[in-house]
């Protein structure tokens, strides 16, 4: 029986590929990073993955349609007490042929799970899903996992500075764009020669905006463990999430994430703007005190000698500023900071 049920889901996995994958593939990125099959066993297996493999040729039918989205879709069998639930996503980057490919690939590798009554396959271009009961609305499982390189990256690289804002961007910015999905890099130091970092995000298309950003909290918990390794990813039920020092999409794929970050951009940002209006106003309300100091005539003393000038404004209750002139001296300036930092 369990070899019939082998290879009826052989057969008809190798009919999916040999339908599916066109010549002339350039990257269509299988790695595989996860597969998981359930500790159940439908009660029915023979009528089950018949189920399976309607749907999943349904899955490829959606994928291959040039007038559909492309990268996602989802398909359901209710013939008799054993319905199936499939889903598949592959990274937007992909074109559609790799996507087919990476999906086909991802078909032969489920297989593997036999009659179990659940199974995953995440490969780091596509992922794939089936299951007895829906689930299109999970966000994170007790299986979600990171992936770690094990490739350490140098500190004084500033690689690790670029991951961290590359991550934290990318959690905010992701659930506010239409389709999930976003692919960025970073830079830290002098752009174009500083440590460059590259990322993308991606939940489901199923899920809410509140259950994207719920999942990608969560990978962004796991993924941070990585570093300083040179290449990471977070995989989970409704998302997927990955930085590498190296590019894996290419340049005129990256997402502007600008106008999604808002109030919730990252803090070195924050901070730069903050330092410069704050340095801005500072140096201009100096300039201000410079000009009234040198348009004033010194002062002589009783011999006929031009005197110092001194002069002490507080900014705030930390700091003050000291301007002190002798002509025909410069002026010396002073910045003071009182108590603790």
């Amino acid at each position: 029986m369990e070899s019939n049920i082998s290879n009826l889901f052989a057969i008809s996995s190798m009919t999916l590929l040999l339908l599916l994958v066109k010549p002339a593939i350039s990257d269509s990125q299988i790695n595989l990073l996860d597969i998981g099959c359930s500790q159940y066993k439908a009660p029915n297996p023979e009528v089950f993955l018949r189920n399976v493999n309607a749907t999943l040729a349904d899955l490829g039918g959606q994928l291959n349609n040039t007038n559909s989205t492309g990268h996602f879709a989802t398909a359901q069998q209710a013939r008799g007490s054993d319905p199936v639930y499939a889903m598949v996503q592959c990274r937007n980057y992909l074109s559609t042929a790799d996507c087919l490919a990476c999906f086909a690939k991802s078909v032969l590798q489920i297989r593997d799970c036999g009659g179990a009554n659940g199974a995953r396959v995440i490969n780091d271009g596509c992922f794939l899903r089936y299951e007895s009961n829906s689930f299109y609305d999970q966000t994170t499982v007790e299986g979600h996992k990171r992936i770690c390189d094990n490739r350490t990256i140098s500190q004084r690289s500033g690689f690790k500075v670029a991951v961290e804002r590359l991550l934290s961007n990318l959690e905010v910015a992701t659930p506010r764009i239409a389709g999930f999905f976003a692919a960025t890099k970073e830079e830290e130091g002098v752009i174009g020669s500083g440590a460059a970092a590259y990322g993308v995000a991606q939940c489901v298309q199923t899920l809410s905006k509140s259950g994207c950003e719920e999942c990608l909290k969560v990978a962004h918990g796991n993924l941070g463990r990585c570093l300083p390794d040179a290449d990471g990813r977070a995989v989970d039920a409704g998302c997927f999430l990955r930085y590498s020092e190296k590019a894996f999409f290419r340049d005129d794929q990256t997402t502007n994430l600008t106008p999604f970050l808002g109030k919730g951009g990252s803090s070195k940002n924050k901070a730069i703007i903050g330092g410069v209006s704050g340095g801005a106003s500072l140096l201009l309300f100096v300039g201000v005190i410079i000009f009234l100091q040198l348009s004033r005539k010194p002062k002589k003393d009783r011999k006929g000698k031009e005197s110092s000038s001194k002069i002490f404004i507080l900014l705030s209750p930390s700091v003050f500023v000291s301007t002190f002139y002798i002509k025909p001296k410069p002026l010396i300036l002073s910045l003071y900071l009182l108590g603790p930092q």
